[in-house]
């Protein structure tokens, strides 16, 4: 399974397999920053947005609204674990959301 980091001013993106955890944590994004500056550094945040997406087409998967705010950072280990063992309903608990129709994520255990 390939893992890769990219990162950015704004959050950063894993790449876990054939998807891709994207993390948001700047202005404009869904955590405590959100009403930050693209001017200035961010200050530290408790929140975090998450979007989870397919690599080869950068379409959102598994969440019914694309992405989930000010989710607690505390919980990013436990998303990276439910996307390396694509458990959906995990992922989705642990951000408070919805889970779109899970069919679209094939290999899963709850396709």
């Amino acid at each position: 399974m390939k893992h890769s980091i990219t990162t950015r001013k704004e959050g950063f993106q894993i790449d876990i397999g054939k998807y891709t955890l994207s993390i948001g944590c700047g202005f404009g994004h869904y955590c405590e920053n959100y009403t930050g500056s693209f001017d200035k550094d961010n200050k530290p945040t408790n929140s975090m947005e998450v979007a989870l997406m397919e690599r080869d087409t950068s379409n959102f998967v598994v969440l019914d609204q694309d992405v989930a705010a000010y989710i607690p950072c505390s919980r990013l280990a436990k998303l990276i674990v439910a996307v390396e063992r694509e458990d959906w309903k995990m992922f989705c608990d642990l951000c408070d959301a919805e889970m779109k129709d899970i069919t679209k994520c094939m290999g899963s255990a709850y396709a």
